[in-house]
């Protein structure tokens, strides 16, 4: 009885399914605050906001407060990362239970990292599986109708492929067309399939604040850091 014959490789490659959808005082108050963008400063509080479109709106009163006590003793000891909107207002991008911590202790200022606000460059994720690979496809040609009708400045801050696993021979082929394909474009970093970052959004948490020492948690640090570089 002849064996089943295994295929060693990807069946169509990335170029084939791709097609033609290739791309191309310290503390700061309102004066002075363009020269702090992508550092960490002392930001008044006053000059902050929510963002509206955060997908957690609702945080517990306890959890606040103990983190508030928490707070008083140590001081915050991770800024929390903000945008500028326009001039003298910045948006919340992470770390809004310390702000809401710092309000509560009547603080009027807080360590926050000014991120410099980019509407013009998005992330594409990748699962390191077959049908990312095509749905890629689709996006990439999708990305190119917007930069066409749109926003003809959009562009692409990097592909990111995300859910690998090492000992799976499928995931190191995709990873090595998306690499082959698209070189610079792709993140360095990889992040690795890890039980914790699964676990983290039931908890209604960050993985950072879910389990920072995961393998998860690193990847994101690293990918955060690796954006941060490129600015």
């Amino acid at each position: 009885m002849a064996k089943a014959f295994k295929k060693q490789a990807l069946g169509r490659g990335l170029s084939a399914l791709l097609q033609d959808s290739k791309v191309g005082d310290n503390s700061l108050g309102v004066e002075n605050n363009s020269t702090q963008i992508g550092t960490i400063v002392e930001l008044e509080l006053d000059f902050i906001e929510v963002n509206p479109f955060q997908p957690r709106t609702q945080f517990k009163e306890e959890t606040i407060r103990e983190l508030a006590s928490s707070i008083q003793e140590l001081g915050v000891i991770q800024p929390i990362t903000v945008r500028e909107t326009k001039a003298n207002t910045f948006q919340l991008v992470s770390g809004e239970r310390r702000f809401r911590a710092s309000k509560l202790l009547d603080f009027k200022t807080i360590p926050a990292y000014i991120r410099v606000a980019n509407e013009d460059s998005v992330i594409i994720p990748i699962q390191c599986e077959y049908f990312a690979l095509e749905g890629l496809g689709k996006l990439l040609n999708t990305i190119k109708s917007v930069q066409k009708i749109h926003n003809e400045q959009l562009d692409i801050e990097g592909l990111l492929l995300t859910m690998y696993d090492s000992r799976l021979r499928l995931s190191n082929q995709v990873v090595e067309e998306v690499q082959s394909h698209f070189t610079n474009m792709v993140f360095k970093t990889i992040i690795q399939r890890n039980v914790r970052l699964s676990e983290a959004p039931s908890h209604g948490e960050s993985i950072i604040y879910y389990d920072v020492n995961s393998k998860g948690a690193t990847n994101y640090l690293s990918l955060a850091k690796e954006i941060i570089s490129k600015q």
